[in-house]
């Protein structure tokens, strides 16, 4: 083993969280989002985990922006279309999808 696990590893312990973990029941959870605490987490991630505050400030603006934004894109902003179709093609393509459609 390149990394062995400690003489004293309770490995059956670890074993059981992971097989039987502890699960809370979903109708007893409320999730409610809100606008992120700035400087609760600049606190935490800069003071206690030394991350660069200007990373910290920039991920909650991010954050604040796309709240403000429509909450999910459309599909077919992930693609994009290369190269153009001859005309007589393009046709030909469109009649096929409609028939495909109609006939699924």
């Amino acid at each position: 083993m390149k990394h062995p696990a400690p003489e004293d590893w309770l490995y059956k312990e670890a074993r059981s969280l992971f097989l039987e973990p502890e699960v809370v029941d979903s109708d007893s959870v409320e999730l409610k989002w809100t606008d992120p605490d700035e400087e609760g987490l600049v606190q935490f991630m800069c003071a206690e985990k030394q991350f660069s505050e200007e990373r910290i400030r920039n991920g909650c603006k991010k954050i604040m922006k796309s709240r403000q934004g429509s909450t999910q894109g459309r599909l077919d902003s992930f693609f994009t279309v290369t190269g153009s179709l001859s005309s007589k093609r393009k046709v030909h393509e469109t009649v096929c999808v409609h028939v495909c459609l109609f006939v699924n």
